[in-house]
This record gives structure tokens, C-alpha cells and sequence, in this order.
């Protein structure tokens, strides 16, 4: 740990005037400042200065005084970026996240953001997306209004926070300052870092570098036991950039040396992060979940014509086998992007409306074509009653989405899918085979045919009418996604921008340092990451 120097920024917060030329306590105690803001404080850096590091040296102090007393708030740390998800009210989406990620009880949550029962540790304003960082100070704003006896800490990198307009309505702020050369010296001051040493005292660029927290700790990690030799780059138009790309390449074949589960080569690694990457930056995404693939990541012309023709030839066999038009239309030839469906409703007032209308049509089409009491009559009407049942089903029957943030587990939308398309399929072809039989036994009575001859043809006609109506109700409940994701997932397979097992190649990522999970998604563990790789050229 390095003590970081601090410096007071009374003009990036509403009620500065309170403070004026207040002077930091000597030894830059990151509780005492707290407390002598008011318990209201923004903490802004430039990246990799130590701001959520700070914050969380915060949260750790503030614990240990409320284990021991009762009267102080607990504090509890979130990260703004999944608030742009739904840019709600605060308070909703603090019931959320405290629902979701401490597994409290919605109405224990409740309870604790109306009655301010806790403190409030906000990093990331700056990963919020940039159309709606605006909004997220505005709500914040609003709920320290609606709540003002909840206290709070708020990280932002510092040029994010002052292209905004609005200010967050805090009492105080700080920003962090780079690392002295005392502090850098003493960092490196390890037998192991002689090399750095070496080439620091006339290296610009990496002189610029170790003043950033993040970044002098990467370069301890990276550069460790490595020859000045190793550290020397070629010359480029951009030398910083240059020497900051050697060292996060550094860093992760550093990582890559650790002993682990994984059986990915470096190039591979570097080439599927650095797809992730790209796709991230260009559609604005902090947080990565499998099943958010959407065929607008595909990036060439070829990749979008093999989804096309993907589509239409999973198509064909669905609607042969669900007999009419529907099974075409609902599974995979209609444009737009994948939407899975994670459970199961029933609406019994659109099943009654659809019993209906589907009873209706039966009477008025197959049943008036119905009138010699033989076997192919008894055919039509189960065939005509099983098609009633399906427009009952459909109409009561629909499928619903988990939010993203409430996954916990990696695809966890798509593998839900594929247990609503079970579940519906079963349901269907269960009650639509019951009731289409229970309805031949009725006709062949009225008609004075043999009851369990009739009975038993019945069955099997009304099990393969049912099944027509089965297979389209379970692509319309989460089988088309399933379907569209698995499509979607070999093409990117096959066209080497992600591995086969996807979750295990994350799940690698994350145990070597590179990825952190979160929830069911995964995000790099520092935006510096993020963005050297999003701009890594992947040809080489």
C-alpha cells in the first residue's frame, strides 16, 4: 500500500462553500476527510490513480466502526455502470442491487433505503455510458434530496466528471495526486526490479507511467526479474503508447505463465480478448454476458449471410414438423435481435378468449365437414380440436426475461431458454392430446361408434396433431433463441473470434487476473485492460 497524496477540489461539488481552503490532516487519513466533509465526498483521480482502492480503504474503516457501534450506518459498495441499464430512480436500483448482490430480501432492502439505514459507496460514475452519465448525477442528485440523512462516497475518473454538466450535490471533493519520485523509489527499491530501475532514469515515457498507482503496481508485477534487454521497445510515433502496450502485454503473458486450468496459447488469449474488447468499446458496454451475442457483432458480410442462411435451413425441418406457416415465421426467418425467455406466465383471461375463438373456428370449419360418422370424420375433428388447443395455449402462455444484472451464472438466459422451450412443449402435447382425445370419445359416442376402437385411434391421432402444435409454442418460448444463439455462436466459432466453450475460456480469463466476474457477466479488471486490448490489431 502507498499512502496517495490527496488535494482538496471544492469547485466539482454544489455545497463547497462550506469548506473553503480547508487543509488535508498530515497524514492524508482517508476517514478523518470523510468525516470532515460531512460524510458527503467525491473522490476524482485520473485513471489508475487509486480511486476505488481509496473507496473501498474508506469502506473497510467505516465497517470496523460500525461492528462496534450500533448507531453508525453500514456502509455498502456498488458500481454505477449497471444503473445505466434501466436509468432509473436510485432507490429502485438500489433495491436491486442490494436484492441481487447481498442477497437481502426485497423488503428488508426496502427498508434500509427509506429509513437510511445504510451508507452509500458509489464507484464507476465514469463507466456509466456517456448518454446517460448526465442522468445518473441527476438521479443521484434527486435521492440525496428525497434521503438526506444517507450519507455517501463517489468515485468518477476526473476529465469524465468535468465534461458534465451537472454537479453532484456533495459537500466535498478530493482528487488524487500522482506518486512522488520519493514514493516511486521506494516502490521499486527490490532487487528484482534492477532492469526498471535501470531504464526509468532515461525512459520518458515509463517516467510518466509509474506516477499512476495502477500502473507503477503493473509494472512491478510484469517487469519483475525481466533483463533491460526485455525492456526495450522500438521506436514508434507514439512512444507512451507504445511502452504502454509492452507492458500490458507484459502483464498478460505474465498471467498466462500461471499454473491453471486453462489450454489457451497467448495468441489465442490475445485474440479472443482483443474481439471481446472491440465489441465492448463500439457498443458501449462496461459488462460482458454470453448470452447478449446478438447478430449485430458480426462484422462481415459473410458472417451475416451464413446467419441468413443458417436461419432458413433450421427453419425448413420446423415447419414440416409443425405442419402450418407458424412454425416458419416463429423460429428463425423473422429478423431482430435474440431474446431469450427465461420463465414461464399464464394469462387465464387470453386462454379463455382463445378457447373461444379457437372453439368457434373448429365448429364453424372442421366440424361442418364433419358429418359421416367414419374414422376420417373422427381424424378431422381431433385434428380440428388439437388446432382449437393451440390457439388456447398460445394466447395463455407467454415467456419473460430475467434482467440482466439478476443473472448469477455465465449464459444463464440461454440455458433458462431451453428449459421454458421443454416446459412448454411438454405442457402443450400433454393438455392438447388429453382434451383432443377426451373430444373424439365424446363425437364417437354421439356418432354410435365403438368407444375404445375410436378411443385408441383418437390417441394417436390427437399425440402427432399435438406435436404440430408443440413445436411452434416452443420456438415462440425460447427455442427460437436458442436455436438463433447456438447459430449465432458457431459462426463466430468457426470464424476464430471466440473459443468453443466460451464460458470456460471467461472463467480461465478471470482465474489469471485479466477478467473479474461479475454475476453472471464479466468485465476486465481495470479499463486499462479494456482499452488495450480493444486496441490491439488482431491481424498480427
Amino acid at each position: 500500500m502507498i499512502e496517495l497524496n490527496i488535494e482538496p477540489k471544492p469547485d466539482a461539488v454544489l455545497r463547497h462553500s462550506s469548506y473553503g481552503d480547508y487543509p488535508l490532516p498530515t497524514s492524508s487519513n482517508i476517514a478523518t476527510i470523510f468525516e470532515d466533509m460531512y460524510r458527503q465526498l467525491l473522490i476524482l483521480g485520473e485513471p489508475g490513480s487509486g480511486k476505488t482502492t481509496l473507496l473501498l480503504e474508506l469502506t473497510r474503516e467505516l465497517i470496523k466502526r460500525a461492528e462496534t457501534d450500533d448507531s453508525q450506518q453500514m456502509p455498502v459498495v456498488f458500481n454505477l455502470a449497471s444503473w445505466a441499464v434501466k436509468a432509473e430512480p436510485l432507490e429502485n436500483w438500489l433495491i436491486e442491487r442490494l436484492q441481487v448482490e447481498y442477497q437481502n430480501p426485497r423488503k428488508v432492502a426496502r427498508g434500509w433505503v427509506q429509513s437510511g439505514a445504510f451508507l452509500l459507496m458509489l464507484d464507476g460514475l465514469d463507466e456509466v455510458s456517456i448518454n446517460k452519465r448526465e442522468a445518473c448525477v441527476e438521479a443521484i442528485n434527486v435521492f440525496r434530496q428525497k434521503y438526506p440523512l444517507v450519507d455517501m462516497a463517489v468515485c468518477s475518473r476526473i476529465a469524465d466528471y468535468e465534461m458534465l454538466t451537472n454537479r453532484l450535490d456533495l459537500s466535498g471533493a478530493i482528487v488524487l495526486q500522482p506518486l512522488t519520485h520519493e514514493q516511486i523509489d521506494a516502490y521499486l527499491d527490490h532487487p528484482e526490479l534492477t532492469a526498471v530501475r535501470r531504464i526509468l532514469s532515461t525512459n520518458v515515457s515509463l517516467q510518466e507511467m509509474v506516477k499512476t498507482p495502477f500502473l507503477l503496481n503493473t509494472i512491478a508485477y510484469a517487469y519483475r526479474d525481466t533483463s533491460s534487454e526485455n525492456l526495450k521497445i522500438p521506436q514508434s510515433g507514439n512512444p507512451f503508447k507504445a511502452r504502454q502496450a509492452h507492458l500490458f502485454r507484459a502483464y498478460v503473458n505474465k498471467c498466462l505463465s500461471t499454473p491453471s486450468r486453462g489450454q489457451y496459447s497467448a495468441i489465442q488469449t490475445h485474440y479472443y480478448l482483443g474481439w471481446l474488447a472491440q465489441r465492448l468499446v463500439e457498443f458501449k458496454l462496461t459488462a460482458f454476458y454470453i448470452e447478449e451475442l446478438q447478430p449485430t457483432w458480426l462484422e462481415t458480410q459473410w458472417q451475416l449471410n451464413q446467419y441468413r442462411i443458417g436461419r432458413f435451413l433450421l427453419a425448413i425441418p420446423v415447419a414440416i414438423a409443425s405442419f402450418y406457416m407458424y412454425g416458419l415465421a416463429a423460429l428463425l426467418f423473422l429478423p431482430g435481435n435474440i431474446k431469450p425467455v427465461e420463465s414461464l406466465r399464464w394469462n387465464w383471461r387470453r386462454s379463455l378468449i382463445g378457447a373461444c375463438v379457437g372453439g368457434a373456428f373448429f365448429y364453424l370449419i372442421v366440424g361442418s365437414a364433419s358429418d359421416s360418422p367414419d374414422q376420417s370424420a373422427l381424424s378431422a375433428l381431433t385434428i380440428g380440436a388439437a388446432f382449437a388447443i393451440s390457439i388456447l395455449m398460445l394466447a395463455g402462455l407467454s415467456g419473460s426475461e430475467t434482467k440482466i444484472e439478476n443473472r448469477i451464472a455465465p449464459n444463464q438466459a440461454i440455458r433458462a431458454s431451453r428449459r421454458s422451450a421443454g416446459k412448454g412443449f411438454l405442457l402443450t402435447l400433454l393438455v392438447s392430446s388429453v382434451l383432443t382425445t377426451v373430444v373424439g370419445a365424446v363425437f364417437s359416442v354421439l356418432k354410435g361408434l365403438p368407444v375404445w376402437g375410436s378411443l385408441g385411434y383418437g390417441i394417436g391421432t390427437s399425440v402427432a396433431s399435438s406435436i404440430f402444435i408443440a413445436v411452434p409454442l416452443a420456438l415462440s418460448l425460447g427455442g427460437s433463441a436458442v436455436l438463433k444463439h447456438a447459430l449465432l455462436r458457431l459462426i463466430l466459432y468457426r470464424s476464430g473470434d471466440i473459443p468453443w466453450n466460451y464460458a470456460h475460456f471467461l472463467d480461465y480469463c478471470a482465474s489469471i487476473g485479466i477478467l473479474r466476474k461479475v454475476g453472471g457477466g464479466y468485465i476486465f479488471v481495470h479499463r486499462y485492460l479494456l482499452e488495450y486490448f480493444a486496441e490491439m490489431d488482431n491481424e498480427n
